[in-house]
């Protein structure tokens, strides 16, 4: 995986390479100062910060409430469980690849992003039918298999894919502005800044996981015999992280400035401007 991630910094050149190569310098904290100052950046880093939230908090809880709750504390179980249901996110994640960048590609970024999110919304509210004991359970061999929590991936799976696919893009757009305002390619800054906010959430998430697990009053030694409302609190907080955060970023997504129309503006006046540049 370290060799392949390597394989574009060494054979990948930018287009302007050697134009950025003579430019001014980069001041790491003017323009990190600048970049909290971009009103499409602010909402971006926003997005991300809720979608990194949310899905570290579910990730986590959802495995305490199928080992403890649906598999009555049989810790071999829920995590076969929690296997097919991280299985089921990934194979998810490949094929919802082409379609999200369809509906990108013919109705904008903007819009798949609104359809992928309510339908996060929908998928935080299914997650408190969809955690809970009582399902017909199918067997492979002596495994017990409920293929009612395939249904999650379904749901929320595609977020996890737009995240990467859209914002990531929705990034090139932002830097492509800020080289229209201030004259220079900074990607390298902005990528840095937006890492950084992003694994701070993961910090912050990995904390919520703990918190949560207390605020609900687990006690491991007891088992599948929790008591309801610790099962109750963690439900609630799976279910509503989940929804309630792919509402706010649906707020958020409402306020970003930057349409298709105008990215594809921004970037004929910064080609009229550079004119012929050298590779």
């Amino acid at each position: 995986m370290s060799g392949i991630g390597m394989l574009p910094g060494l054979f990948v050149r930018e287009r302007f390479a050697k134009k950025i190569e003579r430019q001014e310098k980069v001041k790491l904290f003017t323009t990190a100062r600048e970049a909290f100052q971009s009103r499409p950046f602010q909402i971006l880093i926003s997005i991300i910060i809720l979608n990194t939230l949310a899905g570290i908090l579910a990730s986590n809880i959802d495995h305490f409430v199928m080992v403890y709750y649906m598999a009555n504390g049989d810790i071999a179980l829920g995590s076969i469980w929690k296997g097919l249901l991280s299985s089921g996110y990934a194979i998810t994640g490949f094929a919802f690849i082409p379609l999200i960048t369809w509906i990108a590609n013919k109705f904008g970024k903007k819009q798949a992003l609104y359809i992928v999110y309510s339908l996060n919304v929908f998928g935080g509210i299914m997650k408190w039918f969809i955690f809970q004991p009582g399902h017909n359970l199918y067997y492979i061999g002596t495994v017990a298999i409920d293929p009612i929590i395939l249904i999650d991936p379904l749901l929320c799976g595609p977020m996890w894919v737009a995240v990467k696919i859209l914002l990531e893009s929705m990034m090139a757009d932002i830097c492509d502005e800020d080289e229209l305002r201030y004259g220079q390619r900074r990607e390298g800054v902005f990528g840095a800044v937006f890492s950084w906010l992003e694994k701070s959430a993961l910090s912050l998430a990995s904390l919520g996981v703990g918190l949560t697990i207390w605020l609900a009053g687990f006690r491991s030694e007891l088992g599948g015999a929790q008591d309801p409302n610790t099962f109750l609190i963690m439900r609630l907080f799976l279910s509503g992280a989940t929804s309630i955060t792919a509402l706010f970023a649906i707020i958020a997504l409402k306020f970003y400035p930057i349409t298709a129309e105008r990215a594809h503006e921004t970037r004929r006046m910064l080609e009229e401007r550079r004119g012929n540049v050298a590779v």
